[in-house]
């Protein structure tokens, strides 16, 4: 194990499940601190899930094992969340109080127990001196807020003991109590990602002064650092033109990610979008353009009018990354509008998870992108998988290195499961184009996940896609390896 550095070791064992990690404890002095690393790298607080939906994706880490010496300087990322409960002083809407109230008398443990995490967290953040990453999450039961955390102090603790190296920031708090959380002037020098979701939960004040008093000077105080910026705008009374415009002097902004209604009181507004993109134009290289279906709908009947916005017209020369999500399914004018844009440096496409593209539609896809030269990712929602689809990829698109489809069916005529996997094996001998295709990566997974797959196939495109070198994360001979039992 000398033979082989520190990071490198780190890297392999990162490729285990969690349970095999921990076995590695009582292995050797160098996988104890491997294994404690990876266990302790990333921590959710206050330590317990926020439902029975999310219980098996969290770690379950006492607390207090934070205030090892052995453990302290390990977690690199943080999670809070949970510490979401209504809070009395502030006039909130009627429905949001009755549905509070229903959480607290049908929860199985009481709000004291709430208290007592609230103290945990407050107690072990201080010894917290390493995080670089930091989430501050939307609770689980929606537009509520628990007094104790605001007035805890929580949140000035965490910039006190880990503010100053904070790379990854991402925020989720009501417009109502964001100066209660960021304070008046908190500067972090290493911040680089920022992410946040703003929304008006109680509606008690002008939601846009709060923006113009205290979000844009939060954002402008660490504008020197920031490169990757995301903000969700939920509530569509919010003027977006009034929070991107003053942004435009980020000098290092590269990456933005923007979702929102584009309405303001059913009026569209893109000045502030313009000013922005059009100060980052020679340096942004990822956009992803999202948006709240509701007011969308109600303002633009096509995708076409949307991007009539001169903002959508200011060439991006070094975009490299796209992905829109819109909540419409008209997508001709769209391709043919926006995406030739960025023919010569577009390397990545992610296409919206909201609509599932027919065969003729993915048809008409391929033979726009065939221009793009550089495009190495592409990632879409389609109705079905088949070798046909497949075979139509690696004709038009022969340079794509990384696939990732979600589907509902393979082959979609047929209903039982079992004869769609032997049409689909059949199917696919009869292309021989899949053969010689150069893709690195096929990533694909049925969106409904309600059918258990029988291995044929899988064993059957690992033997077809000679060069395709990762199948679903795994490598081809692990991959096939799992799904040749099931074949017999």
């Amino acid at each position: 194990m000398d033979d082989l550095p520190y990071e490198i070791w780190y890297l392999i064992v990162q490729y285990l499940p969690s349970d095999e990690v921990e076995n590695l404890f009582s292995v050797s002095r160098a996988l104890f601190n491997i294994a404690l690393d990876l266990h302790y790298r990333e921590v959710h607080l206050p330590g317990r899930a926020r439902g029975p939906l999310m219980s098996k994706h969290l770690k379950k880490i006492n607390i207090y094992h934070l205030r090892n010496p052995l453990v302290v300087s390990r977690p690199r990322e943080v999670h809070i969340l949970d510490l979401f409960d209504p809070w009395p002083g502030v006039q909130a809407k009627k429905s949001v109080l009755e549905s509070a109230r229903k959480y607290l008398f049908k929860s199985k443990k009481p709000y004291a127990s709430q208290t007592n995490a609230l103290k945990q967290v407050v107690e072990i953040i201080p010894f917290l001196t390493s995080v670089t990453t930091l989430h501050v999450e939307k609770g689980f039961e929606g537009f509520l807020q628990n007094p104790e955390v605001l007035n805890s102090g929580l949140f000035f603790q965490c910039w006190a003991a880990f503010g100053s190296q904070l790379k990854v920031l991402s925020l989720a708090t009501p417009l109502e109590i964001f100066h209660r959380v960021t304070g008046q002037d908190l500067h972090l020098p290493c911040l680089e990602v920022l992410r946040m979701q703003i929304w008006d939960c109680f509606q008690t004040t002008e939601p846009n002064s709060i923006i113009s008093t205290q979000v844009i000077p939060f954002i402008q105080r660490n504008q020197a650092t920031i490169c990757n910026l995301k903000l969700d705008i939920e509530d569509y009374t919010i003027d977006v033109s009034a929070l991107l415009g003053p942004l435009e002097s980020m000098c290092q902004l590269s990456s933005l990610d923007l979702k929102t209604s584009y309405t303001n009181c059913l009026k569209t507004n893109f000045i502030g979008l313009e000013r922005l993109l059009r100060a980052r134009r020679h340096e942004l290289h990822t956009l992803r353009i999202r948006t709240h279906h509701y007011y969308f709908s109600q303002r633009f009947q096509t995708f076409a009018e949307f991007f009539q916005s001169p903002c959508w017209h200011i060439p991006l020369p070094k975009l490299k990354t796209l992905d829109i999500e819109p909540p419409l399914s008209e997508w001709k004018d769209l391709e043919y509008a926006y995406l030739v844009r960025f023919k010569s440096s577009l390397t990545t496409l992610r296409l919206s998870p909201n609509i599932r593209w027919q065969y003729p539609e993915v048809a008409c896809l391929t033979n726009i992108l065939t221009p793009f030269e550089n495009l190495k990712y592409l990632e879409l929602l389609v109705f079905s998988m088949s070798p046909a689809l497949l075979s139509l990829f690696a004709t038009s698109i022969p340079q794509l290195e990384t696939l990732r489809l979600f589907y509902k069916y393979i082959f979609a005529n047929l209903m039982f499961p079992s004869e769609a996997s032997e049409r689909f094996v059949e199917e696919l001998q009869k292309y021989n184009n899949l053969s010689s295709w150069n893709l690195k990566e096929l990533d694909y997974c049925e969106s409904l996940r309600t059918v258990v797959s029988d291995g044929k196939v899988e064993v059957a495109l690992v033997d077809k896609l000679s060069n395709v070198q990762w199948f679903c994360g795994l490598y081809r001979d692990e991959f096939k390896s799992r799904f040749i039992k099931l074949v017999g």
